[in-house]
């Protein structure tokens, strides 16, 4: 389980773990709850608030896959689709670049065309 290995890494390092959880139903599970609960002197949990997507990394990769890789794409498959987003996954990887400038805040939102030629 994740909250073991943070655990034994805070024991080890000394150090205590801050958590970052964004506000999804999961994350606000009974069972999630009193697992941190039992934690709280090696990992404490920092809460995301409510419907901050710029503040979550991954929904920030998500949107950019949606909008630059996977808009307007029909997948005759499971498998077709899941070749698509692995592929998408590793292009993304390869390219820190695009990583920072997907992070930067801008004033407009691109579109489609924009990701398009970024990527």
């Amino acid at each position: 389980m994740l909250l073991q290995k943070l655990v034994s890494r805070a024991r080890r390092t000394g150090r205590k773990i801050i958590l970052v959880m964004d506000s999804g139903n999961p994350h606000h599970a009974k069972v999630v709850r009193d697992d941190l609960q039992n934690v709280r002197a090696h990992v404490m949990a920092f809460w995301l608030p409510h419907y901050s997507p710029e503040l979550n990394l991954i929904e920030i990769l998500w949107r950019h896959l949606k909008r630059a890789k996977m808009a307007n794409v029909l997948f005759s498959s499971h498998q077709q689709f899941t070749g698509y987003l692995i592929a998408a996954l590793e292009d993304f990887a390869h390219r820190p670049d695009l990583t920072l400038k997907l992070l930067q805040p801008s004033r407009t939102i691109p579109n489609r065309k924009q990701l398009r030629r970024a990527t």
